[in-house]
């Protein structure tokens, strides 16, 4: 895949989970540096994470984002998770709720890259900018907001102020789990996406902390901007339970599984269902159905290139061909995708 289809088409499937509250409700926020300290994002102090300048190599900084994930949830198998190109930051709730696991992740794209794509006019980009009153990066930042098709928070489509930039939030039509917040950094030339993924019932329920860590990405000298969250919330004041805390070293990263606690929950985990280890990818536009079959409803959007979605069960369709069913309820016939990890063994699921 092509960094330009992947930046054109980023979407970020992360599972999730519930927060890890102080007894008195209160959450710590600590600004972590990101991106070689041109950065920061504020994340819970108990939040392990992970930072692509730790590691040398892409191969170091796979392995160790993969044992991340199973520091968190020891008895799922991560080996088929893949790191995209442009991940720089990623933290993860070790606590989880629903057997999944909550996370915040930042991509960083340079402008500079995003020019050098075949088919990308620096020219024709500085004149649509001008008539839209933006510049070229700020442009660019919406066109690709829009071109991955996520569904704007806000009823009008405006972007929300924080620290004076242009930030464009709104969720993702195939996984609603998941909200992305798309914004142009013109000191550094970069235009980045943050993911929070949680339950589409956490994000209706408890969605303080998801809106202000989106809007937290900021530059090294600023601070957390309140009146974004209350842009973000009609006007609502920041919530006093998230407390800024002081900068303090990154959490310590594993290095390796943590063998004593996989083997301890192996058995558990042959008869976890949620968790099937099987991930399936497409090299091109795919319909998704709402059951086993062509006669079932298309979803809204196709599964793309990029999309990678875990499975969840699977079922002999209404054509009698074998069906898998995704983690977002929708069903792809299994001889049109690219299956990874531990498929065959499946669950066979009603419909």
């Amino acid at each position: 895949m092509t960094r330009a289809a992947l930046i054109l088409t980023v979407v970020l499937t992360l599972a999730l989970a519930s927060l890890s509250f102080a007894q008195d409700g209160t959450i710590t926020l600590v600004p972590v540096p990101v991106l070689d300290d041109e950065l920061v994002v504020s994340v819970p102090s108990t939040w392990v994470r992970w930072d692509r300048e730790n590691y040398d190599t892409d191969e170091a900084a796979h392995e160790a984002l993969i044992a991340l994930y199973t520091s968190v949830k020891p008895s799922a198998d991560f080996s088929a998770l893949q790191m995209p190109t442009n991940a720089v930051f990623v933290a993860l709730d070790p606590d989880l709720t629903e057997n999944r696991i909550t996370s915040v992740r930042v991509e960083a794209y340079p402008f500079e890259d995003i020019l050098a794509q075949p088919g990308v006019n620096l020219d024709q980009i500085g004149l649509l900018a001008e008539q839209e009153g933006l510049t070229p990066g700020g442009y660019m930042a919406r066109r690709l907001f829009d071109t991955n098709g996520y569904s704007d928070v806000r009823d009008d489509g405006s972007a929300i102020q924080a620290n004076g930039r242009d930030v464009y939030v709104g969720s993702d039509p195939q996984l609603p789990q998941n909200w992305v917040a798309v914004t142009y950094f013109d000191s550094i030339d970069t235009i980045t996406f943050t993911t929070f993924s949680s339950t589409p019932t956490y994000l209706d329920d408890e969605p303080d902390l998801p809106e202000t860590l989106l809007l937290s990405l900021r530059l090294p000298d600023e601070d957390l901007d309140p009146a974004a969250f209350s842009q973000f919330n009609d006007g609502e004041p920041f919530p006093e339970r998230l407390v800024p805390g002081t900068p303090e070293p990154p959490t310590p990263e594993p290095t390796e599984a943590p063998t004593e606690a996989v083997e301890a929950t192996q058995e558990a985990a042959a008869t976890e269902a949620a968790a099937t280890g099987c991930t399936v990818q497409t090299g091109t536009n795919v319909n998704m159905r709402s059951g086993p079959g062509v006669n079932f409803g298309a979803s809204p959007t196709p599964m793309r290139p990029v999309d990678r979605f875990e499975v969840t069960g699977q079922a002999t369709g209404t054509d009698g061909r074998v069906w898998y069913r995704l983690e977002n309820d929708y069903w792809v016939r299994n001889d049109v995708v690219r299956a990874s990890g531990s498929c065959d063994d499946l669950p066979e699921v009603d419909y």
